[in-house]
């Protein structure tokens, strides 16, 4: 397992809800689950992602 991802499981194991790993110009598509890697805690969803594209249209 790379240090990357090593990283971001200790945070989300030691209390963050999820942690995202990418470039950082492709910031808003990893939170969307585009692109990147994404771990995250059980039962933790990226939902607000989808509530924020609603409000908008």
């Amino acid at each position: 397992m790379g240090p990357k991802v090593k990283a971001v499981c200790r945070f989300v194991e030691t209390g963050g809800s999820f942690a995202g790993i990418g470039r950082l110009e492709d910031a808003a598509e990893i939170l969307e689950g585009l692109r990147g890697t994404i771990v995250r805690r059980a039962g933790v969803s990226l939902d607000f992602v989808n509530d924020a594209a609603s409000q908008q249209g």
